[in-house]
């Protein structure tokens, strides 16, 4: 991809997130300077340097992006992956310190190019020398350039119809104009009443007794069931495709079971282990819930990327397979009642493996890579649930240090949970998010 190229597609992306021209302008002018616009770039060109810098705007040290993408299931060199972290960023007032604009101010502004990309290299990359003002100059470049090259913007929205149920994403954080979405509203259904002219939708509540308008990126189809990550389902008689189109021709189709490995929105993918096992994405509304998954009640503390003995664990989305199975067989497919249970992690090698015992049935046991394991979930919170933080919490996800008013007392809404995970939403100083680890909160 060229360099032009990849500056299309971050300000595509960026404009339809909601950022103005002038403020993507000033990104790109410092991106330029930082990582010539390649996503996969390692600063001095010394790749895997992980103490070094890395990315469009070289991220530093590269850890504190490339941890984060991987334990959001990105692909760290993706450049809407980096562009989903400075949303990120945005939405939880990381990266960029300004004595009187936040970073969501800075994305709405509409000072020129030129003033945004001081702004920018000032109080976000913030190297030793900020007299650049080359990238003053690469800012009104990219500005001229990429807007001479939009195309009118469609209208009203075509990924929803008028009277569909929705719900909000992760990442919604505010209705059109501003207005925090509150606690009540986050979690709870509405249905689509009006598609406007200038692609944002208007809501309304299942009773119809209120609405408001919000943008397509924040809503998404409301789910049909309860279905979740790890849970056993069956097909229901009714289902005739994937979610890819192709038809359902299995043979057993409505008595076989399978694994959910992922859940998105409307979506799940499942795993079945005949055939050496394989996956497929197909929709809840097709799915009957079989059994829900064994959750572990036993506490596992420290990163979730470093698993160590005497930790508990389940299988990871990308397991397939056991590297040694029962000290016999390599490359054994995984079984479905084996994804459906507790490990207890018995030994780690040098070479980033696990030796992993089934709690459930003491001779389902062998090695698999540590990148195939996640840390069983300490407790059943879920999307929807008000949590507090422990007296013990110290620090967020991302490394930063709990240092809020109230800590043990203020309320959290879960909007989603990833593994030991919670993203967390506060209505506090005009609503913010961030991710905990489940060991760290209490109903």
């Amino acid at each position: 991809m060229t360099q032009q190229q990849t500056a299309q597609q971050i300000w595509n992306y960026l404009t339809n997130q909601g950022w103005t021209r002038e403020a993507v302008a000033g990104v790109l002018g410092n991106m330029q300077s930082e990582s010539g616009i390649i996503a996969d770039r390692w600063e001095s060109d010394n790749i895997g340097n992980m103490t070094g810098g890395y990315g469009l705007v070289q991220w530093t040290p590269a850890t504190k992006y490339i941890h984060w993408a991987q334990q959001n299931g990105l692909v760290y060199q993706d450049v809407i992956s980096q562009c989903k972290r400075l949303e990120w960023e945005v939405a939880n007032g990381q990266q960029f310190y300004h004595p009187t604009m936040s970073f969501k101010q800075f994305t709405q502004s509409t000072q020129s190019p030129e003033a945004l990309a001081e702004i920018f290299i000032k109080f976000y990359e913030r190297p030793l020398d900020s007299n650049q003002p080359i990238r003053q100059t690469q800012a009104r470049y990219w500005y001229n350039t990429l807007k001479a090259n939009e195309k009118p913007k469609p209208t009203p929205s075509t990924e929803f119809k008028v009277g569909e149920i929705v719900t909000f994403t992760n990442i919604a954080t505010n209705w059109v104009g501003g207005t925090k979405i509150g606690f009540f509203s986050m979690v709870r259904n509405f249905r689509v009443n009006r598609l406007n002219d200038d692609g944002t939708i208007y809501i309304r509540m299942m009773d119809d007794s209120w609405g408001s308008n919000v943008y397509e990126r924040d809503i998404q189809r409301a789910p049909n069931n309860s279905i979740e990550r790890n849970d056993v389902v069956k097909l229901r008689p009714q289902a005739t495709h994937w979610v890819n189109g192709n038809a359902i021709n299995i043979d057993n189709k409505t008595t076989r079971t399978f694994h959910v490995k992922a859940r998105k929105g409307n979506q799940l993918l499942l795993y079945a282990d005949s055939a050496g096992g394989w996956e497929v994405w197909t929709y809840d509304w097709d799915c009957i819930l079989v059994s829900k998954f064994k959750v572990s009640k036993t506490p596992s503390y420290g990163n979730p990327n470093n698993i160590q003995a005497n930790e508990k664990v389940t299988f990871g989305q990308n397991a397939t397979k056991w590297k040694n199975y029962k000290g016999i067989s390599s490359n054994v497919t995984i079984k479905l009642n084996e994804y459906n249970s507790v490990y207890n992690v018995l030994q780690r090698n040098a070479d980033n493996t696990i030796r992993i015992q089934s709690q459930e049935d003491a001779t389902v046991h062998g090695w698999i890579k540590v990148s195939e394991a996640e840390k069983a979930p300490n407790n059943q919170f879920k999307r929807g649930d008000y949590v507090k933080l422990k007296a013990s919490a110290t620090h967020w996800v991302n490394g930063d240090a709990i240092n809020i008013d109230n800590k043990t007392t203020r309320s959290f809404l879960v909007k989603t949970r990833i593994g030991n995970t919670l993203l967390v939403y506060s209505e506090a100083a005009n609503g913010w998010q961030t991710w905990v680890y489940d060991w760290d909160v209490t109903k």
